[in-house]
């Protein structure tokens, strides 16, 4: 209550609570059904572990934006998972970017409708400007 009354916070929590489903803000309602259960299992999938793995290593477990090795890395889907289904388990459609460079990326494009043009030009200015 300390918070409420002194301005640091907004909401007792009840709001949040209130922004679930289609309410919250980055609800995506083109999405069936089967997409959304499908994202909530995706990383229990043995399809999409088998998928990750063969990218990290044809990559070298290297981010191929800033070069990382190792560390926390993801696998990011080139063209993105939603919108090219057909493309969710190809091997080529992957790339291995460490944490900070893949939020980065969906910082400045999104998470809807990712393209290869896209991660070119961010890994091209990424290059002109490091970090």
């Amino acid at each position: 209550s300390g918070n409420l009354k002194s301005g640091h916070t907004t909401s007792c929590g009840c709001v949040s609570k209130e922004m679930i489903g289609s309410k919250h803000h980055s609800w995506n309602h083109d999405l069936t059904k089967e997409d959304r259960k499908d994202s909530k299992e995706r990383n229990h999938n043995p399809k999409n572990r088998k998928w990750r793995n063969k990218v990290f290593k044809r990559d070298n477990y290297t981010c191929q934006c800033c070069s990382q090795y190792n560390g926390y890395l993801h696998v990011h889907h080139i063209y993105s998972y939603h919108s090219y289904k057909h493309l969710r388990y190809v091997t080529s459609n992957g790339i291995t970017l460490c944490k900070t460079c893949h939020m980065k990326f969906h910082k400045i494009y999104s998470r809807k409708f990712n393209t290869k043009k896209q991660l070119n030009k961010f890994i091209k200015d990424y290059h002109a400007h490091p970090c």
